[in-house]
């Protein structure tokens, strides 16, 4: 999702930052975050909260259509992850993507 952002957003992948997490401390659940790349933000973020039933319908319609059998660069890896891209799973990408969409 934080990769298809920029898509979503028009904005330039610079713009943008973001970060998945097992268990955010604020939460206390899985969470992802997208936020504004430059200081004291330009809008994006609010932008893809506005949209984000459409980008996370993109967002598993590209995982699930990619040939690839457990993940790959074209749909969940990314050279930008912190994690090394660890833990990953498409499957679970797909599942959980899914369960993002209204009823």
């Amino acid at each position: 999702m934080i990769a298809l952002a920029p898509l979503v957003a028009m904005c330039d992948p610079r713009d943008i930052g973001g970060g998945s997490y097992r268990m955010f401390p604020d939460t206390r659940l899985p969470t992802i975050i997208v936020y504004d790349g430059c200081e004291h933000g330009i809008g994006i973020s609010e932008k893809l909260y506005a949209e984000f039933d459409r980008l996370s319908r993109i967002a598993r319609s590209l995982v699930a259509q990619c040939a690839c059998e457990r993940g790959c660069p074209a749909c969940v890896l990314s050279p930008r992850c912190g994690d090394a891209n660890e833990p990953i799973d498409k499957q679970a990408a797909v599942a959980i993507l899914g369960r993002l969409q209204p009823a």
